[in-house]
């Protein structure tokens, strides 16, 4: 075999890339928790508290609000050695997913006195916000059809697009368990909207090389799956915050995501015309069905999370870390089947996605610099561990049902830094994020029968993909009105 030339033509990258798909840590709440990389699960103090420990708002004193929205970032996605020995990649600036939030309290509404000394706090988050598209073209020179003499051209065009939002809508509710207010405890409880809509084309063309030839022999392969879901799910998240002058602790618990609602529509279309060769079970195939899934569904694993903050005279120190449950293998998408055309052999393509994830546990250290009364400095690092497990491992020409979806795999690994300055009744917060991750990867466009013994082609070889972000923050917090007043 003798690869003649390989030109990626684009890899598109918006907002989370491709990153949020198989990671639980790539996202930040709240302007101090996001410098802080999310690393406040027993220090958090703004309203980032909706999202890392519901017990921490029972702390705060004066109602607010609080808005991260003016945060963007910089998403790139390199390969190296794509074409040759350079290296082939694109960035793309935008907005980043962000926290809205505002806390109340009922002591001034007499007649709800039973509620008088809670703490009460209202966020919308973008969970996932990941948008992506792959193209590439690849040109091959191969002695894989066996009908013809000699080496054989081979094109190939590839575009995959994915794409994935999930918006939380949540009330937390908190209070103090004694008068010094050393305990408390509080409850978050979120309504999750998860959309996905994935689109993969791959077209090959091969012609039969021929010096001089007029009536070139020509084979063509073509594979598009196109699926899309919407899904409402609902989550928990209960937390217990112990603080003294010199330490606090925090403990949460963050139930499963549980489906309330799903559903999914699927396009999946496989042709192959003229192809010869004995790696392959099939010359010409036909395959083409659409309609409504039966059933779709999103999971989210259960999580428990502990962190410390170290009051180190003016200073403190945050370490947090969070064990995320496995996820067993399931269906997050069940096509309604349909029977292959042709050849006309009673075949059920099933084209099902799976899904399963393993347990991962992240970790993060913070540290909060006091530079004077009205600036504090902030630096830290924390670790964002793929969750996914690969499921799907065999030659999609073959495969018609057990996909999976997910490109990216890596561990990501985030640091962050900034300042917040007391500006009398505003407290404004920048800052940045930086996070890279690093995977090796083989072909992305796959030959049919490619996989089997015999076929001649080199599954061998990979390259780096690489994931950066730069995020940008610049958020205010400012106090609020007592609810009621």
């Amino acid at each position: 075999m003798k690869k003649i030339a390989f030109i990626l033509l684009s890899i598109y990258c918006s907002n989370q890339i491709i990153a949020q798909d198989a990671h639980y840590w790539t996202e930040q709440y709240g302007n101090k928790s996001t410098l802080m990389s999310g690393s406040v699960v027993g220090s958090v103090d703004d309203l980032g508290a909706m999202y890392y420990n519901p017990a921490r708002l029972a702390l705060q004193e004066d109602p607010t609000f609080l808005i991260s929205a003016k945060a963007y970032q910089n998403v790139s996605l390199k390969v190296k050695d794509g074409v040759g020995e350079a290296d082939l990649g694109t960035s793309v600036f935008g907005s980043a997913p962000t926290l809205a939030a505002g806390s109340f309290n009922l002591d001034s509404v007499k007649f709800l006195k039973f509620f008088h000394g809670h703490k009460f706090a209202y966020g919308f988050l973008s969970r996932t916000n990941m948008d992506y598209t792959l193209s590439l073209s690849q040109v091959e020179t191969l002695d894989f059809n066996d009908a013809w003499a000699g080496e054989e051209s081979y094109l190939s065009d590839l575009n995959w697009n994915k794409s994935i939002k999930e918006e939380w809508m949540g009330l937390t509710w908190a209070i103090p368990l004694d008068d010094k207010k050393k305990w408390s405890v509080g409850l978050s409880q979120f309504l999750a909207v998860h959309n996905m809509s994935s689109s993969y084309s791959q077209n090959i063309v091969a012609k039969e090389d021929g010096s001089g030839c007029v009536e070139c022999e020509v084979a063509t392969y073509e594979l598009t799956r196109n699926r899309s879901t919407t899904s409402l799910g609902y989550v928990a998240k209960i937390g217990l915050n112990y603080s003294s002058k010199f330490i606090e602790v925090g403990l949460t618990y963050t139930t499963p995501k549980a489906g309330l609602k799903g559903s999914g529509d699927t396009y999946y279309r496989q042709i192959l015309t003229d192809y010869h060769n004995s790696a392959s079970q099939f010359s010409n195939l036909a395959e083409i069905g659409w309609g409504d899934a039966q059933s779709a569904t999103h999971k989210a694993p259960m999580s428990a999370a502990l962190g410390v903050g170290i009051n180190l005279g003016k200073n403190i120190i945050s370490i947090s870390g969070e064990w995320f449950d496995k996820v067993d293998a399931h269906y997050a998408m069940v096509p309604t089947p349909f029977e292959r055309q042709a050849p006309e052999d009673g075949t059920m393509i099933l084209n099902r996605y799976v899904d399963k994830r393993k347990s991962v546990i992240n970790y993060g250290i913070g540290m909060e610099w006091y530079l004077s009364k009205k600036v504090n400095a902030y630096t830290s690092f924390s670790t964002d561990y793929s969750s996914l497990v690969k499921t799907f491992e065999g030659d999609s020409f073959e495969e018609t049902d057990g996909f999976d979806s997910n490109l990216f795999s890596a561990d990501i690994y985030h640091y962050g830094g900034g300042f917040s300055l007391d500006l009398k009744k505003i407290d404004l917060t920048i800052g940045t994020v930086y996070s890279r991750g690093i995977q090796k990867v083989g072909r992305i466009a796959r030959i049919p029968g490619e996989n089997n013994s015999g076929s001649g082609v080199d599954l061998e070889s990979t390259t780096d993909m690489v994931w950066e972000r730069w995020k940008i923050l610049i958020g205010f917090s400012l106090p609020f009105y007592s609810f009621g007043s």
